[in-house]
């Protein structure tokens, strides 16, 4: 049990995942200086490989053997719908932050 994916692994998560991370990538918003979709659609990633990391380090099982769950297929879907929230979160108090000052 590692920690660390093969490429293959890698490639199963984004054949299965991929068209998920963009949806989400495109719903994070922002402006395009401080959030574009490739910044968001590699927080997603990253997202993806600590839920990889964790569920290593928790389960009996090895990758091949939980990727198909339902239990990590609903928990990997819950932390990349957090992660957007929280990061939309924050794209929306620098806006806010920025348009009081121009009020002003």
């Amino acid at each position: 049990m590692s920690s660390s994916l093969t490429s293959e692994q890698w490639e199963w998560l984004e054949k299965k995942y991929g068209k998920l991370l963009h949806h989400i990538a495109y719903r994070i918003g922002g402006d395009k200086i401080t959030n574009d979709h490739d910044d968001s659609y590699q927080e997603l990633s990253i997202a993806i490989l600590d839920t990889v990391a964790m569920f290593d380090k928790t389960s009996k099982d090895t990758f091949d053997e939980y990727k198909t769950t339902i239990g990590f297929d609903k928990y990997i879907k819950t932390v990349l719908w957090n992660r957007k929230n929280n990061l939309g979160g924050k794209i929306v108090k620098v806006k806010r932050t920025s348009s009081r000052l121009k009020q002003k």
